[in-house]
């Protein structure tokens, strides 16, 4: 019997720890390079939440210098300012503002956050947005009413028989204008009564704020048409001007004189942007109130006078303030997009009116019926009405609207609000 050789067991035992021993480094090879990439993962991950951190407090310092603008402006003594947020061993924080004229009434304001370490800069976020002086009639459409006078038949008000919207509320600055503004209440109210469905009570339908005198939507079913008249219907007129017959022609009689190259002698199908026109009749006949017609659609911008009363042939596709000195009528359809603001303000004798001055003057009663199509709206737009205003910058005129009380904080609203990426 031959027995084998020892020597051959030997090398079959060595051959294996040999392998386990290259097994045993490929696996911790492995294993190294898995914590290594965990490491650098970790680092990454780190370095974000890092960077995170710091684009947060950029843009929360950015947020801080843009209220604090907004709380210290003052359009008669413009400023700007920068100071530390935060300053640790870790982040530097900074914020700077400032704020720049716009044109008529606008102020441009800009805020910057930054971090810095040390000298470095980490992260930089930059926050703009537009103030603006809101000045002008106090709703998307006005009947004009002295302050001492309200009776119930001075305002006969026809609303369309669409769904055409009013909108007085401005939902991009927050601030809430009505659709319709009216001497008193008890206008507001019958306003309110032509407007909902005729199959309900009231109260069903209208919510009354006796705080402002507002009526609005209470409910938007049962095709209630009041919920088209964002803003509602206010029993009270917030503007001086709309309920003193003799500023108001001081107003629109110094147009007259001031700008006489503006007067035509009946409306035209449009009017160049941003221009000032004054409709009146060629003969001008004290106590004449002539009606001046245009059928289709009207468009332009800027500031509209009509010395007599109005019938458009569908809504004016207009941008500004328009004042009419007498009854304000939209009697045909069409699709007219408005934004600015309607006045109906006649006055019983232009004879009040002489050399330069006002006094006697009273409001009549008034017609206001917007009919249109159910494309067609009114929207109450400060800018439009801002830039109108500019037009007659420096005549003092703009001033019997309380331009020169701008000062007041209650008189600016902020416009946008935006942040801005790259170049500033």
């Amino acid at each position: 019997m031959v027995k084998p050789m020892r020597g051959g067991g030997m090398s079959s035992r060595g051959d294996q720890r040999g392998a386990a021993l290259v097994v045993t480094l490929v696996l911790l090879v492995v294993a190294l390079m898995l914590g290594l990439s965990s490491f650098q993962s970790a680092r990454l991950e780190e370095s974000m939440a890092g960077n995170q951190r710091a684009s947060v407090q950029a843009l929360l310092a950015a947020e801080y210098g843009a209220s604090k603008a907004w709380l210290e402006f003052d359009p008669s003594s413009l400023s700007s300012e920068e100071g530390v947020l935060v300053s640790d061993d870790r982040d530097n924080v900074y914020y700077s503002w400032s704020v720049t004229p716009d044109g008529y009434g606008k102020y441009l304001f800009n805020s910057v956050g930054e971090v810095m370490a040390g000298s470095d800069l980490i992260s930089q976020r930059v926050i703009s947005y537009l103030g603006i002086l809101s000045i002008g009639p106090g709703g998307t459409i006005v009947a004009a009413n002295n302050d001492d006078d309200c009776e119930e038949g001075s305002v006969e008000f026809v609303p369309p028989s669409s769904n055409m919207e009013v909108t007085g509320e401005e939902e991009v600055n927050g601030n809430i204008k009505a659709a319709v503004q009216v001497g008193c209440g008890i206008i507001a109210e019958n306003i309110a009564s032509s407007i909902i469905p005729k199959n309900g009570e009231f109260d069903d339908y209208v919510m009354h704020d006796t705080g402002d005198d507002t009526y609005t939507c209470l409910d938007g079913g049962g095709n209630n048409r009041l919920c088209n008249y964002y803003g509602g219907i206010q029993g009270g007129i917030d503007l001086d001007i709309l309920k003193n017959a003799d500023m108001l022609a001081q107003f629109v009689y110094g147009i007259r004189d001031n700008y006489s190259e503006s007067i035509v002698n009946s409306i035209p199908s449009s009017v160049p942007e941003g221009s000032i026109t004054y409709v009146k009749s060629a003969d001008d006949a004290d106590g004449n109130r002539e009606t001046f017609s245009r059928s289709g659609n009207f468009t332009g911008s800027g500031i509209l006078i009509v010395d007599g009363n109005v019938d458009f042939g569908g809504v004016p596709g207009f941008e500004g303030l328009v004042i009419v000195l007498g009854d304000y009528v939209v009697s045909g359809g069409g699709g007219g997009e408005f934004k600015g603001s309607v006045v109906s303000a006649p006055i019983v004798d232009s004879a009040c009116w002489d050399a330069g001055a006002a006094t006697g003057c009273e409001f009549d009663d008034k017609k206001i019926e917007i009919g249109g199509g159910g494309s067609s709206s009114y929207s109450y737009d400060p800018l439009a009405i801002l830039n109108a205003f500019e037009l007659i910058d420096g005549s003092g005129l703009d001033e019997l609207w309380g331009v020169d009380n701008q000062t007041l904080k209650g008189n600016f609203y902020m416009a946008s609000w935006s942040e801005l990426i790259g170049n500033y």
